[in-house]
């Protein structure tokens, strides 16, 4: 593995990026990239964000949890061959009242063939969670981790410069509702089924 270079973004973002390589056992028969290896990349990107804004520690002193609630991927163009490298961009996308939202791309670097286009994207929702209770993100990255708020009142304004982020947010949030209406429907069938 290339090191991790960690960047500040223009926008004040965090923003991370990695240089990895497909290896042997990321790849599928086809050596392209395999789908489950896009998962682990992208949880070892927020993992290292977390550890290089400060979370980490602090997620470990309060015995706090993060959890993912969940994900939604875009897989654009494969990543071939075995060996190839790339790079896994990860940023804090928003914040709202219970989540974090943390957006992965994964592209090829500057040099070769097809350089910087995205090949995949994902969007991460996550909670933070102290015991059995989720805790307000804003105010625990402000208060607990010593991130600016001001740069997180950034990411909580819905009329930023940003606007595609936040509807992406926005089809996201519709697109769990339906999931949890299809959840809720199967599991009445199944009640219904088990009487």
């Amino acid at each position: 593995m290339i090191p991790t270079r960690v960047l500040l973004e223009s926008e004040r973002r965090i923003l991370s990026f990695r240089i990895l390589r497909a290896g042997l056992f990321d790849c599928d028969y086809m050596l392209h990239l395999n789908n489950a290896a896009y998962l682990t990349h992208s949880e070892y990107a927020r993992w290292e964000l977390c550890a290089y804004n400060g979370l980490m520690e602090s997620m470990y002193k309060d015995k706090v949890n993060f959890v993912v609630g969940g994900t939604a991927i875009r897989y654009r163009r494969e990543i071939r061959p075995v060996f190839r490298q790339f790079e896994v961009h990860t940023f804090v996308a928003h914040v709202d009242e219970r989540h974090f939202w943390i957006y992965h791309t994964f592209r090829y670097p500057p040099g070769g063939s097809d350089p910087g286009r995205i090949r995949c994207q994902m969007v991460c929702q996550g909670l933070a969670i102290q015991g059995r209770t989720v805790m307000d993100p804003r105010k625990y990255l402000v208060e607990n981790v010593g991130i600016d708020a001001e740069l997180i009142d950034e990411l909580l304004q819905a009329e930023s410069s940003n606007t595609t982020m936040h509807d992406l947010m926005d089809k996201y949030l519709a697109m769990d509702e339906k999931f949890k209406e299809a959840s809720a429907k199967d599991d009445e069938w199944i009640a219904k089924k088990n009487e």
